[in-house]
């Protein structure tokens, strides 16, 4: 998630452990200017911010991720954080 991002200097991201299903997710903030990878109509966007959330499973981790315009992150991250705590998995 991290190397999608250009974040300004001296700007880190913001990480945090949330409880999911029983277990320590991480929770990673970052706000920058995103690149979008190798794409036909790939751009470079600055203003965007993305939460992204690694959630330890076997055999890996299980991610979601939500990005998009700082503004508009800002306005839902209440309901996204809650969305994720809300998952179940079944065995």
């Amino acid at each position: 998630m991290e190397g999608q991002f250009q974040l300004k200097p001296g700007e880190s991201p913001v990480e945090k452990t949330i409880r999911v299903d029983g277990v320590d997710a991480v929770w990673l903030d970052l706000r920058g200017a995103f690149d979008a990878g190798p794409a036909i109509e790939s751009q470079v966007d600055s203003g965007v911010r993305m939460i992204g959330v690694a959630i330890p499973r076997s055999p890996r981790d299980f991610y979601l991720k939500l990005t998009g315009p700082r503004e508009q992150i800002l306005t839902i991250e209440t309901e996204f954080q809650d969305f994720v705590k809300s998952a179940r998995f079944v065995p």
